[in-house]
């Protein structure tokens, strides 16, 4: 009885807190669902969200899905749009790729990541630009030029050994590799932390918020942070440095040794950041966000200086090597879109004139 009294005394207490507890929930829920879907989407795996651009493949990491077409609306474009493009086998080239090579023809294989993907229309990117320019001054009748942009967004140095191996049976005979030094070294740390080769310490405090701030400024695309955001890792994390320079030396080293074994000419070439040669386009934004990441001076030159590192042992190993800094650094126009910082037509177009200038010493080799 007297349980009953105690029972009936707080009944009306009980349905309160089941009321109010219903509530919250209907209320965090409906928060959730408001939610905008882009941020939703950038939680899945890119092989997931962006499955009409990318395919997962068992040697190169991923490649790009045949015959794969993307509209987008950039109103700064002549055009007033890029259509980015695939052909049959997944190359940024409007033409089919034949397994054969055609008679007394030379196949140049170009990969990169997504700078060399192209923000730009397939007759804009620097395969495109490089194969007019061969052909248009061969000084031969009997020798043409093919060149495959092999450019997948998402890549780095063991993709890159990767596309090589994927694509070995279209015996290329020139193999390029633009890399992107800012973000190829932290693209490197990722990928080895995914095959569980390396296991990160966990973040400092406020690590995570002052990333999620700083890519909030202004809301522009992710590729505009890239800089900043190795920068803002190699940072709290010094000793990993020499661990992603490892990486890329090893997976460079797999590069040159299976193209000399099918004498194929090989060629790196070190694609700075905007951030590196054309910050005064960006400054006020550029600054807000090196506020809110707490980076130094001297933090800022850290990609620079592991991108020093790493030409000084490609030279050492022989390599042909092209650094792309001094010519974007002194040249009069803007060669990455101030929209997300990807290559713009200009920055392909003068790739290809510097691969066509200096081919004496990777051509031939």
């Amino acid at each position: 009885m007297k349980f009953r009294k105690i029972l009936h005394s707080i009944f009306p207490a009980l349905i309160t807190l089941c009321v109010l507890c219903a509530a919250y929930l209907a209320l965090d829920l409906k928060h959730k669902s408001q939610i905008p879907r882009e941020d939703q989407g950038k939680q899945l795996p890119f092989l997931v969200r962006e499955s009409d651009y990318y395919i997962a493949d068992t040697i190169a990491g991923h490649i790009h899905r045949p015959n794969a077409e993307r509209i987008y609306d950039w109103k700064i474009h002549p055009r007033g749009k890029i259509v980015l493009r695939t052909n049959n086998l997944g190359f940024r080239n409007d033409r089919s790729t034949t397994q054969e090579k055609s008679q007394n023809v030379k196949r140049i294989l170009i990969t990169g990541d997504s700078h060399v993907d192209g923000v730009v229309f397939n007759d804009e990117n620097v395969a495109h630009q490089l194969e007019i320019l061969l052909n248009s001054s061969s000084g031969s009748e009997t020798t043409n030029y093919e060149v495959l942009n092999g450019g997948v967004g998402y890549y780095s140095f063991s993709n890159y050994w990767g596309m090589l191996q994927r694509y070995a049976y279209l015996e290329p005979d020139v193999f390029i590799v633009i890399m992107y030094s800012g973000n190829d070294f932290l693209e490197a740390i990722a990928q080895a932390e995914k095959r569980n080769e390396l296991t990160l310490p966990p973040r400092p405090r406020n690590y995570n918020l002052r990333l999620h701030r700083a890519a909030s400024v202004k809301r522009r695309a992710a590729a505009t942070f890239q800089a900043l955001n190795q920068i803002y890792f190699f940072k709290h994390y010094r000793d990993l440095r020499a661990k992603a320079l490892d990486l890329s030396k090893r997976d460079l080293s797999k590069i040159k040794n299976f193209c000399a074994e099918r004498q194929i000419s090989l060629l790196l070439v070190d694609l700075p950041a905007k951030i590196d040669v054309e910050w005064e386009t960006d400054a006020r934004l550029l600054e807000k966000v090196v506020e809110i990441l707490r980076l130094s001076k001297d933090d800022l030159n850290i990609n620079k200086e592991m991108s020093t590192d790493l030409a000084k042992w490609i030279q050492d190993q022989n390599i042909s090597y092209i650094a792309l800094d001094r010519a974007m650094e002194s040249g009069q126009e803007q060669y990455f879109w101030k929209k997300d910082y990807h290559l713009n037509p200009t920055g392909h177009k003068l790739i290809a004139q510097m691969l066509y200038q200096k081919r004496k010493s990777w051509l031939t080799q």
